[in-house]
């Protein structure tokens, strides 16, 4: 049997399948960018263990000059409406020093070094706002793991005595924030994410502001800045630090 219907209602019909297809093919179309990250940054703020703390006040060019090592990744992915993103980022801060204790009258030495490898993983979701396409809001977890280790030898003429101490912490918070991006160009285009928490913490904030350049229709470049507060104290561990100063990025798309 053949049913005829206006053309009014034909189009309406065809314009409701439209609605209802358009949302699932982009729900299919996932965009996914995986790269790697620098930061080189400063440190302030207070930091400790065992019942010791001390004031932490270190420019670019210091931990620059005392970091052992770096490791860092990017995984991020979005279809337009709901994405996800996930970053690996560990350093190695290392400082060494001797000192002659009573010259005058002895010839005691005291050598001491201090080891710093601090993690931080940052992982959730995000979502586009609909008719806002430069906006995006996220939510998510920071999980940050800090090792410390002090190792002090003293030397005498009579042998030596050495000491050492380590303490790890581990703590995990809440972050919720919006990221917007604003194009420039067909190449460039700039970024600015703000996120803020607590959980273990007291407080933990991040802004980063981006400038991204597209070499390719795949591989990506960024510049800009970024600060990193977090306020985290257990029992005798104290982790209230600052860090700001210079982001660099290059993912690849696929």
């Amino acid at each position: 049997m053949n049913v005829k219907l206006p053309c009014g209602t034909v189009s309406a019909l065809a314009g409701l399948l439209a609605g209802v297809c358009a949302p699932a093919t982009l729900a299919d179309d996932w965009r996914h960018e995986a790269g790697m990250s620098g930061y080189f940054f400063s440190m302030q703020g207070t930091s400790g263990a065992g019942g010791h703390t001390a004031d932490v006040d270190l420019s670019i060019s210091d931990v620059m000059e005392h970091i052992d090592g770096a490791l860092t990744g990017l995984v991020r992915g979005s279809n337009g409406s709901w994405g996800y993103w996930f970053s690996y980022e560990y350093m190695n801060l290392g400082a060494n020093g001797s000192k002659v204790l009573f010259p005058e009258v002895s010839k005691l030495k005291l050598k001491g070094s201090l080891d710093i490898g601090n993690t931080i993983i940052d992982t959730g979701l995000t979502y586009n706002v609909p008719g806002v396409e430069w906006l995006e809001l996220l939510a998510g977890v920071r999980y940050t793991n800090s090792d410390q280790t002090l190792e002090l030898n003293l030397q005498s003429n009579i042998g030596n005595r050495k000491l050492s101490d380590s303490f790890e912490e581990s703590w995990t918070n809440a972050i919720a924030g919006f990221r917007a991006t604003m194009p420039i160009n067909d190449r460039w285009n700039a970024s600015l994410r703000l996120d803020a928490g607590a959980g273990d913490s007291d407080s933990t904030y991040q802004a980063l502001a981006m400038l991204n350049y597209a070499f390719t229709d795949k591989w990506t470049g960024a510049f800009g800045y970024r600060y990193l507060k977090d306020d985290y104290e257990n029992n005798d561990f104290v982790y209230d630090i600052e860090l700001s100063g210079i982001e660099m990025a290059v993912t690849y798309a696929f």
